[in-house]
């Protein structure tokens, strides 16, 4: 199996969790397979809609973090880690 489709795979498996239980906390193990596949746009999307149903998860704040550090955007970045350690 290629990298690539490992990485398929594995955003298929968690958007499906992500599709049947919109609420859990799967939101940024999703984002991060985004991330880390290189579409750190669909990322940042799907951990706004996350972090606004679960603003207390440090691991979402983290990946938050990683994904606006991929996208250049240092201030944010600061911010979401901070407010990750905060949690």
């Amino acid at each position: 199996m290629t990298p690539d489709s490992s990485s398929s795979d594995e955003i298929r498996r968690f958007e499906e969790q992500y599709e049947s239980q919109p609420d859990s906390l799967v939101f940024a193990r999703l984002a991060d397979a985004y991330r880390k596949a290189g579409n750190p746009e669909r990322a940042l999307s799907i951990l706004e809609d996350g972090l606004t149903r679960h603003p207390d998860y440090p691991s979402g704040h983290i990946v938050h973090a990683r994904t606006l550090r991929d996208l250049g955007r240092m201030g944010d970045t600061l911010d979401s880690f901070r407010r990750a350690l905060e949690l």
